[in-house]
């Protein structure tokens, strides 16, 4: 289902197609997954993938075959399918207009395998084809976040196996249309694995089948769309606890926690724990999408990772310091967030992880209160970095777009999203981003799952509020660099002024506390007055409430009766420092500034700010507390001009 039709077909010149001029924009690399959609890919839609592998934890292989049912959105001549290269394809089978299966050539090049149809499919055709390969599939170096197959050991000494490959691409393992706008609409899986071992997946477990040679085969069958990265297999030696959960939609969902023989009591404890959490994203985000299969967790041999129906858990059961085990809760709230409602393209990837992060800090509150939710939120303000839009316009891969910013400075768009928006409507934007309507809250065939992009969300949250939100997506998810408030104090009031990127409008009503009185500001001209003694303290957005960069204090060069004659970096304050220090600079003129903070091999370290600056004394907040201790430069460029100085941190 959720097609991308894209160019038109090349036809049976596909064996030039890997040396035509423009083949190389469009070339996959082994280990991404996503980007433009190949042509040839665009031509046909996934209905169904089975896939079939036995799996030797000896020999750190698979062998096996996946079948693929596509129907023909353009005519084609050919199939393309992504392929690991560390993976071989034996032979290839086709099924012609009469349903008989005829083997066929391939061609395995790079990460593609291209299997040339019996017969040119028309629009709408149905295409079957089977591939038969083996080897021994990429080892993860750091899964989850560096992934790929995870060959692991119990404390016991037995084999612990899992898969992950979120940003590599299914492909590592199976072949397949390696992009994410196009979701199989079922799924049917067969891992044969040593008889001692238990092998769990997505969906539901059909059956197990006793082989002679001492293996097993499991038997599980996903009945609703299901992201290529989500489908997975584990395999251990677990011990199955179970018990069941009754969803606000009426329905008894069976919930399993697989967990390895050494770990029965902790999963025991475990288990209420994961109702706890069901019960909240229920509350938040309406009724878990998969009721109809089952809740499965399975204890794996890395932290986590959102596999759809069976998560899988590596955080030892630990709990944080606001009640919940985080990395549990995280991955089930993609179960909405990225499982039921998937980006069709990895541009829009922060909707996964932006929205999963953010119901964690709600959690918090939740369970602890309204300051547990700002400590949640203030932990991940310090991580976010803005070194690239949230969400660009132009297609990505998964590998381009991975980054802390997804996590982070998604969550705190969707925070400062709540203040505008207000507590009520911005709750039932959380839900409906999930079900468009209250009547998909209902459905469980597969018909609730759909595929989403930003300007969805946009037109969401547009919606709701009754009004138009291009500015604050603009700002939040197109650019890099955050919005500041310039602080700027006469004699007898103080300007409050929005400075944002490209000089972009930026509406943004503010709160301020001047000589303890509270203020809340109509910035839509972009600036606001008030009267107050230069003398006044000031406190920004005392609530915390709006995603920005520290405010910048103007002004000072006209109580002091002139303005700079040149551009100056002067020393910062304090220096050396520990964890934070002002960076003060001067202008003789408007200027647009950019200020960037590099280690001593003259690599950038962080950008503070990029954006126009009157002329003037100014200060800036560097937080430098991630940072370890060493000698830095700060680098100060205004127009064609740039200063530098040293800054010393210790820790």
């Amino acid at each position: 289902m959720k097609k991308v039709v894209g160019m038109a077909v090349v036809g049976l010149t596909w064996l030039a197609g890997f040396s035509s001029p423009g083949f190389g924009q469009w070339a996959k690399q082994p280990y991404d997954t996503g980007g433009p959609l190949l042509p040839q890919q665009a031509a046909y839609d996934v209905r169904f993938y089975e896939i079939n592998l036995r799996i030797d934890p000896a020999g750190r292989s698979i062998r096996g075959f996946v079948k693929v049912v596509a129907e023909a959105v353009q005519a084609l001549d050919s199939l393309w399918l992504n392929l690991d290269p560390l993976l071989r394809v034996d032979s290839v089978k086709v099924a012609d207009s009469a349903g008989l299966w005829r083997r066929s050539g391939f061609r395995q090049a790079g990460p593609y395998v291209v299997v040339p149809l019996l017969a040119r499919a028309a629009l709408g055709q149905k295409i079957e084809a089977v591939i038969y390969y083996g080897g021994s599939p990429r080892v993860a170096p750091y899964a989850p976040w560096d992934g790929g197959f995870v060959w692991s050991r119990t404390p016991s000494g037995e084999p612990w196996i899992g898969v992950a490959c979120q940003t590599e691409g299914a492909d590592i393992w199976w072949p397949c249309k390696d992009h994410p706008s196009d979701e199989p609409d079922s799924v049917a899986l067969h891992f044969t694995v040593p008889a001692n071992l238990v092998c769990v997946a997505n969906g539901v477990l059909v059956g197990v089948t006793e082989n002679p040679d001492g293996t097993r085969t499991y038997h599980w069958f996903v009945s609703t769309p299901i992201n290529n990265y989500g489908i997975s297999l584990y395999a251990a030696p677990y011990v199955q606890l179970d018990t069941t959960y009754v969803s606000v939609a009426g329905d008894t969902v069976p919930v399993y926690l697989w967990v390895l023989p050494q770990h029965v009591g902790s999963g025991q404890q475990l288990l209420p724990l994961i109702l706890q959490d069901l019960r909240f994203l229920e509350s938040v985000a309406g009724p878990y999408p998969f009721r109809a299969q089952k809740y499965g967790v399975a204890e794996a041999p890395y932290l986590g990772m959102e596999h759809q129906t069976i998560i899988a858990y590596g955080n030892q059961f630990r709990r944080n310091a606001f009640g919940f085990d985080d990395i549990h809760f995280h991955e089930l709230s993609h179960e909405w967030y990225g499982n039921c409602v998937t980006v069709s393209d990895w541009k829009d990837f922060w909707i996964h992880e932006g929205f999963a992060s953010y119901m964690e800090a709600l959690y918090a509150e939740a369970l602890r209160g309204p300051e547990a939710y700002r400590s949640y939120l203030a932990s991940y303000r310090r991580r976010i970095q803005n070194l690239m839009p949230l969400a660009p316009r132009e297609s990505k891969s998964g590998g381009e777009m991975y980054g802390t910013d997804l996590y982070y400075k998604g969550a705190w768009v969707l925070h400062t999203l709540r203040y505008l928006l207000g507590d009520d409507p911005f709750r039932v934007f959380l839900r409906r981003v999930v079900y468009p309507d209250s009547s998909c809250e209902r459905i469980t065939d597969g018909r609730q799952c759909r595929l989403v992009s930003t300007e969805d969300v946009i037109r969401l949250a547009e919606t709701i509020a009754g009004r138009d939100l291009d500015w604050f997506f603009e700002v939040y998810l197109r650019k890099s660099q955050l919005p500041r408030v310039a602080v700027e104090k006469g004699d007898l009031s103080v300007r409050f002024r929005w400075l944002v990127p490209d000089g972009l409008p930026f509406p943004m009503p503010l709160e301020v506390r001047v000589a303890s009185r509270s203020y809340r500001l109509d910035m839509s001209s972009g600036s606001a007055t008030l009267r107050a003694n230069p003398s006044d303290p000031i406190e920004i957005d005392p609530q915390g409430w709006i995603l920005m960069a520290d405010p910048v204090i103007t002004g000072v060069a006209e109580e002091e009766g002139k303005t700079p004659a040149t551009v100056s970096l002067l020393p910062n304050l304090p220096n050396p420092f520990n964890g934070a220090t002002e960076i003060r600079f001067a202008l003789p003129r408007q200027s647009v500034v950019r200020i960037e903070i590099l280690d001593v091999r003259g690599r950038l370290v962080a950008e503070i700010c990029h954006g126009q600056f009157p002329a003037g004394r100014h200060s800036v907040r560097f937080d430098g507390q991630d940072l370890p201790s060493g000698t830095y430069v700060c680098r100060l460029t205004a127009g064609s001009e740039t200063r530098l100085r040293k800054l010393l941190h210790l820790r």
